[in-house]
């Protein structure tokens, strides 16, 4: 798995536990504050994951890859 399939994957779980916060605000009377704070955290995470996988693509597709037949060196 690469990088950026590293960080896609971490991103996706980042936005599925707060689409669950979300439906928690929903179905409950617990005070929204804390579950909001729990989405600003979580929004903060995922956009610190955007910014790895776009870097770990730039890097990626910046990187030469061996043709897989070639010789190894």
């Amino acid at each position: 798995m690469t990088t950026f399939e590293h960080e896609m994957r971490e991103l996706e779980n980042q936005l599925a536990e707060m689409e669950r916060l979300a439906r928690e605000i929903e179905a409950t009377d617990v005070d929204p504050s804390d579950v909001l704070h729990a989405l600003a955290e979580g929004a903060k995470h995922a956009q610190e994951t955007i910014e790895r996988a776009k870097r770990a693509a730039e890097t990626e597709a910046a990187t030469p890859t061996a043709h897989p037949d070639a010789p190894a060196t």
